[in-house]
């Protein structure tokens, strides 16, 4: 069976690694992103994961559950990655 890594890393023309490693992520989803044609929409490994961070966060997940699942060891870092919309913040003072 074909996996989808597999799938995207002859899409990207690289070797598929023994272990997965961030360089390797990030060029597959430069790749895929290139091929969408979506290079002016932001997507990185980094805007994901700031994505998966802030909705985690948004659904109610412990802060400290978070630092464990990223790796964090620092909340203060942790929070930088939490994006907090504006209507949030009105909806908590009413």
């Amino acid at each position: 069976m074909i996996s989808l890594v597999s799938i995207s890393a002859v899409l990207a023309g690289l070797p598929v690694p023994g272990k997965t490693t961030l360089w390797w992520a990030d060029e597959i989803l430069r790749t895929a992103v290139d091929i969408a044609g979506l290079c002016t929409k932001g997507i990185s490994t980094h805007s994901t994961r700031r994505s998966f961070i802030t909705n985690l966060a948004n659904k109610g997940v412990n802060l400290a559950t978070i630092k464990k699942i990223t790796g964090h060891t620092d909340l203060k870092v942790l929070s930088r990655y939490i994006e907090v919309k504006t209507d949030s913040v009105r909806t908590s003072q009413s």
